[in-house]
């Protein structure tokens, strides 16, 4: 017995000398990430920005060379079939006509991008009820939204007396590492973050530290959350348009640089509202040339509306990977499995405390 007894000593003691596995986790976010909040999708972006030049004309003048150049190829339509709506094939196909013809296209692209972009990016409304994240981040829709940033930084966040205060929570040894590649151009995820910067009695300070913003746009977080932009974003204007020419931009190679890395470098992949559309060719050699550089890869989520079952498709004709999951779901109810989540702690001294640390029970309960 005696011997036994030292034996699960040293057991113990080595288990406890060892060394914790922490995954690395990456968010991949397109188009169906934003839309919720009413930014507009590709489908609906032309339209859109018809609506903000009827209602001031003056303000976007600079429009009407998009929309001019957009009737001026409509004839093409009648012997190709073309969907001059979608912008991303408009501007593809003005885009190669500055390349192959000796004609330069009027339309500034990423004035008009960013522009319309920035018209249609809610305002995080702040509320004065109690009603635990919607108290936090104003309102229902836009409490979904935070519990899933505030999840990613794994805050804590107290409220005393109706003032709100925060801090990080301790880096337990389970808790992963995150990170982020956003094929969008809008300001949702740092927006959040400047919110609660600027909302909480104590702010979250030390979170964002830009990292040279005019040419890589990604961003790093203290907790190990890196973030890439690989489309460039609405502030700075350093948009990439959505054209068949995406990756031949100026300082744009930073910035793959590092979402490569950061798929290599990842255990679990989780796609939200991305529907890998067939022009998308660019980011399935992307993900193939990183994750043949991948070591540990664990896993493969995605989340998408997927209403006539062509995005699952897809998805499994790129990924031949037996941990491969398909959820056909709205990203809001996954946010509402997060919000759900939260943890409130009991109240010390008149304080009530909210734990944003249960990312990855929500996450496998919503698969689950």
């Amino acid at each position: 017995m005696a011997v036994e007894h030292a034996i699960t000593i040293a057991l113990n003691r080595l288990m406890q000398t060892m060394e914790t596995f922490i995954p690395n986790i990456l968010y991949i976010l397109g188009a169906g990430f934003s839309a919720p909040l009413g930014i507009p999708v590709m489908d609906n972006f032309l339209s859109k920005s018809k609506d903000m030049y009827s209602l001031n004309s003056e303000k976007y003048q600079h429009f009407c060379n998009i929309f001019n150049d957009c009737d001026r190829l409509s004839k093409a339509k009648n012997y190709i079939a073309s969907n001059l709506f979608n912008i991303e094939e408009l501007l593809s196909i003005l885009e190669m006509e500055s390349f192959a013809t000796v004609r330069n296209s009027t339309g500034n692209f990423k004035h008009y991008i960013a522009d319309v972009i920035k018209y249609y990016s809610p305002i995080i409304p702040k509320t004065t009820n109690c009603l635990g994240t919607s108290f936090l981040f104003g309102g229902d829709l836009f409490s979904l939204y935070g519990a899933f940033v505030a999840s990613l930084l794994t805050l804590e966040i107290s409220q005393k007396e109706g003032n709100i205060s925060s801090r990080l929570v301790s880096k337990r040894s389970e808790l992963p590492n995150y990170s982020l590649i956003s094929l969008n151009y809008d300001m949702i995820i740092e927006d959040y973050i400047r919110y609660m910067e600027s909302h909480y009695k104590s702010p979250v300070r030390n979170i964002v530290t830009e990292v040279n913003e005019n040419e890589d746009n990604y961003y790093h977080v203290d907790r190990g959350i890196s973030f890439a932009k690989i489309h460039g974003s609405v502030e700075p204007q350093s948009i990439i348009p959505p054209t068949w020419n995406k990756t031949n931009r100026a300082g744009i190679q930073k910035t793959w640089h590092l979402a490569s890395n950061l798929i290599s470098n990842s255990n679990y992949i989780r796609f939200l509202g991305y529907s890998m559309p067939d022009t998308d060719s660019y980011i399935k050699y992307l993900l193939t040339v990183s994750i043949v550089n991948s070591e540990n890869l664990k896993g493969i989520d995605v989340i998408c509306l997927d209403a006539d079952k062509t995005v699952e498709k897809r998805f499994r004709r790129l990924f031949n990977f037996n941990n491969f999951r398909f959820k056909n779901e709205n990203i809001l109810r996954y946010f509402e499995s997060i919000r759900e989540m939260v943890h409130r702690k009991g109240t010390k001294h008149e304080v009530i405390f909210y734990e944003f640390d249960k990312l990855e029970h929500a996450h496998d309960s919503f698969f689950t």
